[in-house]
Parts: C-alpha cells; sequence; structure tokens
C-alpha cells in the first residue's frame, strides 16, 4: 500500500511538472506575440507624430499667408494681374518662412462692379515626411497637403468707384501652381467647385 502511494505521488508530481512547464511555453508564446504587437502600434505611432507635426506646420503655414493677405492689398487692388501677382506675394512669404515645396493658389474675382470688387482666393501647400517604422513595409514617405481659402472685398456696392484691371477677372482667375519659389504654370478658369468669375 505505501509502495503504491509513493507511486501515485511521483506520477502526480511528474504531471504538475509538465504541466507547469507547458504553461511556461504558452506565457512565452502569448509574450512574444504581445510584445511584436506593442512594437508595431509603438512604430505607427511614431511615424503618425511625425506626419501630424509636418502637417501642423503645413497648416500653420497657410494660415501665414492667409493673414499676410492684407498686407498684400494695395498690390492686388492696383494690379492689371492680380492673380499673377498675388502667388509672387504668396511665394515670397512662403520662402521667407523657408517653404520651397510645391503648391498651388486659386484666385478669382466673383464680384467685379463699378463700385466694388469681391476676390476668392485659396493657397494648396504639399509636403511629405520620411517615415521610420513603415520603411519595413514598403512605405518610404508618406505625402500629404494643407489649404486654406480666404477673400477679400474693394469699395462697397452704390459707393465710391472702385478701379479695376483692364483686363477681364476671366483673364487671371484660375490654378497657379508654384515650386522651388516660382511659379510652373496658370491654368485660366480652373476653379473648385462651386466658385465663379465676375
Amino acid at each position: 500500500m505505501k509502495f503504491g502511494l509513493r507511486y501515485i505521488r511521483q506520477v502526480c508530481a511528474r504531471k504538475a511538472a509538465a504541466q507547469a512547464q507547458d504553461e511556461q511555453g504558452n506565457v512565452l508564446v502569448m509574450f512574444a506575440a504581445a510584445l511584436v504587437v506593442m512594437i508595431f502600434f509603438v512604430g505607427l505611432a511614431m511615424d503618425a507624430s511625425v506626419v501630424l507635426m509636418a502637417h501642423s506646420r503645413l497648416n500653420g503655414m497657410c494660415q501665414l499667408v492667409a493673414q499676410d493677405r492684407l498686407t498684400y492689398q494695395d498690390t492686388v487692388r492696383y494690379s492689371e494681374q492680380p492673380g499673377t501677382d498675388f502667388s509672387k506675394c504668396i511665394i515670397e512669404t512662403l520662402g521667407a518662412n523657408g517653404f520651397s515645396n510645391k503648391g498651388e493658389f486659386y484666385f478669382t474675382e466673383d464680384t467685379r462692379t463699378e463700385n466694388a470688387r469681391h476676390y476668392k482666393a485659396r493657397i494648396v501647400l504639399h509636403g511629405s515626411c520620411d517615415t521610420y517604422f513603415l520603411k519595413l513595409f514598403g512605405l518610404q514617405k508618406i505625402n500629404f497637403a494643407a489649404q486654406t481659402d480666404f477673400d477679400d472685398t474693394y469699395g462697397e456696392p452704390n459707393d465710391n468707384v472702385v478701379w479695376s484691371p483692364s483686363a477681364p477677372a476671366s483673364y487671371y482667375s484660375g490654378r497657379y501652381t508654384f515650386d522651388n519659389g516660382s511659379v510652373t504654370g496658370f491654368n485660366a478658369g480652373n476653379l473648385p467647385d462651386g466658385w465663379t468669375v465676375a
């Protein structure tokens, strides 16, 4: 009887040891899987934060242009080519603040009468960021863009006469492209949906 109990205890002890070993193996596998997932999300968060910071800087540039439009006001108001001159002023402001990438500038006068002129403008800036973690999956760079709209009115209806360029507004209303500090193209009439020309 003693021999039988001792044998049963030994068998139980061996079974418990084997079970403990199996559980240790399972815990290691689960830990390794959790570690891989955690590293993936940390890497993703790192790349996302870099892109968000760069996009925020680009948004800041757009807002800077929108705020500085008042300093361009006289240049544009008495220009024969308001869209062209506006785009040059914008490029100058961007360059002074370290931006030299590609962008677009949309400009139109949607009201043009003897007493008033109203223009709309949109600036679109493009940027990109190198990735760190996502390079492992073949994504070397993330491209993004930021934009802002602004407008202004010269004169008031039924008030003083307002000077206007000799050319019709359709002549200089459209999409101006720029890169590396200079205008690279102009597409007359190429405007965002819903925008009109006086």
